[in-house]
């Protein structure tokens, strides 16, 4: 064989030996593939722990295991008691279902080549995973401040100044302690995800005051500026003082650096650094006196003049008088501003008080502007054969509406006026209708100045916007008045049945129904109202007769209706064989009557008043006590002898 051919072949076994090498090395490497399909690939570990070429359940079970021995991290500050935190407070939970799913699938994503050249990777070097966790972390940083810093760290106190007997001293700072809590946070989770119950020790850090007291040197001298002297508040004529021990109990120290406004007035005092220690006051307590200063002794509603109409003329009872209303935070803005300027060097002995001047509505230095000069309305219902408490109430309600000064355009409300009605305001239990039935409340009897009130309205001819009669027909409001209005004459010739004036009355309760009108005379009116006698009740309006006129129709009667059959009631209290009428029966009618007015330029307003009331049957309580038998041998002291 010649030598060429020898060469040849050689070459021919060496590639044929390259070939099935590498053929070799392929289907090692795919076969390695193929036999780590359901396992973690070689030298995976978890937190420290070695998972490589585990099955997925194997993993799992030996992380649970390990998660399982970790409940609680122990961290010692120093030398001090432990600290012990469970993983539930801390907001921490291993994840080990997705841990072990994410180590699962390194080397199992991919293309093949990726997929084979990460298991190869995992071969020759370990490859580290940490275990997944829900992980909470603010919970985390709540639990280390209230169970762990707020135990052991102190914060450093600041330069500081004292008042006593009007000396300022500087009080020197004091050194703080703290934790560093990056590395205390950085440290659980390490012992966390390492699956570690190791106790962590870790060490107090001490901090000192940005200020010394050479520091305080500045705020010391502001200080003693600002209790210098008592500062004067003012207003309106007014003045109080601020003394200096109370000036002192505002004082405060505040840090301050170039953004701040202070500092270039601190600069412009000789000042230097980039943070400066300044003397303040304390906004707050300042707040907290003015507002009691306000309360206690400035702020007040304006009160109207309260004015009667008498001989003619209007005259004062009571004069008015301002109010006033404390505009805090501007005070306290102004009451800083003048301290601060104290501070710098500036004179500085009073500032004005922000306060808003209440002018009362009905000032008695300009009745004339009212317009109340004459008797525009009148009207007078009697109620002599009232009882006692319901002539108190009617005599109080009157009393309540007396001096009412409506202005232009104003509307009354009549349930606003009168206010609350119980015992607390005065008024005393009597029969009133509700829910179509007498009752005793507080109040009953206010219907009476209400139906006098609503006549007299009439009488004046100012336009009624709210008005409901009364559910059943009262005596009381039917009888003709001999008293004459300015327009209206309550009387006879206003009887439609019988000698009674029915359908002319108004009622009210509280809230509803109400007693409504609107002044529309363009000046004000005067309500007086009085009792007479305590036998009638009587209302006036005065104002300005601007030649308005007022007609009002004879109600109409659109039918009537006798009361239906007595009701008898049995009452155990009373006699057997007895009977005592409660209530008298009372006819149902309904009624309507026109009431307009007509205005000087001949416009005309209308209102039609209808009511509607029901038929009252008369009602009886019927005795039902049965005597009871006498002992044997024992006769009634109250029997009479036979004739």
């Amino acid at each position: 064989m010649s030598l060429v051919k020898l060469k040849r072949s050689r070459r021919q076994r060496l590639v044929l030996i390259l070939v099935a090498t590498l053929l070799l090395l392929v289907l090692v490497s795919w076969g390695y593939l193929f036999a780590m399909r359901h396992r973690i690939v070689a030298r995976a570990e978890v937190g420290g722990l070695k998972v490589g070429g585990l099955t997925v359940a194997r993993a799992r079970s030996k992380l649970e295991d390990a998660a399982n021995r970790v409940k609680t991290v122990t961290v010692t500050v120093g030398s001090e008691q432990p600290v012990e935190l469970t993983l539930a407070e801390l907001g921490v939970d291993y994840n080990v279902v997705a841990t072990v799913q994410q180590v699962y699938q390194y080397g199992k994503t991919g293309s093949l080549w990726h997929q084979w050249w990460q298991q190869k990777l995992a071969l020759v070097a370990r490859k580290q995973f940490d275990p997944q966790l829900r992980y909470d972390q603010l919970q985390l940083r709540a639990v280390l401040q209230s169970q762990l810093y707020a135990l052991y760290e102190t914060d450093a106190k600041e330069v500081s100044l004292t008042i006593k007997n009007g000396t300022v001293s500087v009080v020197p700072g004091v050194a703080g302690k703290m934790l560093n809590h990056e590395a205390v946070e950085s440290a659980i989770m390490a012992n966390i995800n390492h699956f570690s119950n190791k106790p962590l020790i870790v060490q107090l850090a001490d901090f000192s005051p940005r200020f010394t007291v050479a520091d305080g040197a500045f705020a010391k001298q502001q200080a003693e500026q600002i209790i210098a002297a008592p500062l004067g508040l003012t207003f309106d004529g007014q003045s109080f003082s601020i003394e200096p021990a109370q000036l002192g109990s505002y004082i405060t120290t505040t840090t301050v650096t170039a953004e701040d406004s202070l500092y270039a007035q601190a600069r412009a005092a000789g000042q230097a650094g980039k943070e400066l220690l300044l003397a303040t006051v304390n906004e707050d307590k300042i707040m907290a006196y003015i507002r009691a200063l306000a309360t206690d002794q400035i702020n007040r509603d304006a009160t109207n003049a309260q004015v009667q109409f008498v001989d003619g003329k209007l005259t004062v009872n009571t004069p008015s008088s301002k109010g006033y209303q404390v505009q805090a935070e501007a005070s306290v803005a102004a009451i800083v501003d003048g301290l601060t300027k104290r501070s710098f060097g500036e004179a500085v002995d009073k500032v004005a008080l922000a306060v808003e001047v209440l002018e009362p509505a009905i000032n008695d230095a300009k009745l004339a502007e009212l317009g109340i000069k004459e008797l525009i309305g009148r009207a007078e219902t009697s109620y002599s054969t009232s009882p006692a408490n319901r002539k108190h109430n009617i005599a109080l309600g009157a009393a309540k509406v007396n001096g009412t000064i409506l202005k232009p355009d104003e509307e009354f409300d009549l349930v606003k006026v009168l206010g609350e009605v119980n015992a607390g305001s005065g008024y005393l239990p009597e029969l009133v209708i509700s829910n179509n039935k007498l009752e005793r409340q507080f109040g009953g009897g206010l219907c009476q100045p209400t139906t006098t009130l609503f006549r007299a309205v009439i009488d004046a001819g100012l336009p009624i916007t709210s008005r409901s009669n009364h559910s059943r027909r009262v005596a009381y409001y039917e009888k003709p008045s001999p008293v004459k209005g300015v327009r209206v004459n309550w009387d006879s010739s206003l009887a439609n049945i019988g000698n009674g004036m029915v359908g002319y009355d108004a009622t009210v309760f509280i809230p509803e129904p109400n007693l409504k009108f609107k002044n529309d005379t363009g000046h004000a009116v005067l309500i007086q109202a009085y009792v007479t006698g305590n036998k009638s009740v009587n209302f006036e309006l005065y104002g300005t007769n601007d030649g308005r006129k007022v007609t009002v129709s004879k109600a109409v009667i659109d039918y009537t209706k006798a009361p239906p059959d007595p009701q008898f009631q049995p009452d155990p209290s009373k006699p057997s064989m007895t009977m005592e009428l409660v209530e008298k029966g009372v006819p149902g009618a309904k009624t309507r009557f026109d009431y307009t007015i007509t205005y000087p330029d001949g416009r005309a307003d209308k209102q039609t008043f209808e009511s509607f009331y029901r038929p009252i049957p008369e009602q009886y309580l019927v005795g039902t006590a049965v005597p009871q038998p006498l002992p044997e041998g024992q006769t009634d002291p109250n029997a009479q002898p036979a004739p």
